[in-house]
Parts: C-alpha cells; sequence; structure tokens
C-alpha cells in the first residue's frame, strides 16, 4: 500500500512541476510583450529577449544555409533529379 501512495506522490510531484514549467514557457512571451507595450520591462529583461530574437534569426538564417547547400549537394550529385521533380509539379 505504501509503494502505491509513493509512486502516487512521485507522479503527482512530476507532473505538477512539468506544469509550471510548461505554462512558464507558454506565459513568458505574452507577459513579456505586454509588459513591453506598456513600458514596463526591465532593462536586463529587455536585453534578453533581443539577444534571443538575434539568436533566433541567426538559426533560421543557418538553416536556410544548409537547406540550400542541400539541395546544391543534391543537383551535384543528380541533376536529373532536380529535372524530374520540375516535370513532376507542372
Amino acid at each position: 500500500m505504501g509503494r502505491v501512495r509513493g509512486f502516487s506522490v512521485f507522479s503527482v510531484t512530476i507532473v505538477s512541476i512539468a506544469s509550471v514549467y510548461m505554462g512558464m514557457n507558454f506565459f513568458r512571451p505574452i507577459v513579456v510583450e505586454q509588459l513591453a507595450k506598456d513600458g514596463n520591462l526591465r532593462e536586463d529583461v529587455a536585453q534578453q529577449v533581443a539577444q534571443e530574437k538575434k539568436l533566433e534569426q541567426e538559426r533560421e538564417l543557418q538553416l536556410q544555409k544548409l537547406q540550400q547547400l542541400q539541395q546544391q549537394q543534391q543537383q551535384d550529385i543528380d541533376p536529373d533529379v532536380d529535372v524530374l521533380l520540375r516535370e513532376e509539379s507542372s
């Protein structure tokens, strides 16, 4: 009986921690945006948000470059595949 109760307490604890963590990640951008609109956002948080946006833009650029490189390599390996794909989409 003690094992069942211990497992239940452990499960509730894990679910509670996960819920709080996911809730913070979900609501953080909404709260930060509203505070920025109101002009009540602390300077250190504003700098952190700006830095996160910059990193996200850099990641997107890297992803685009990797996709272009992958397409170029695919064309170098088999140039007929690109022609076939164009014919199929037409």
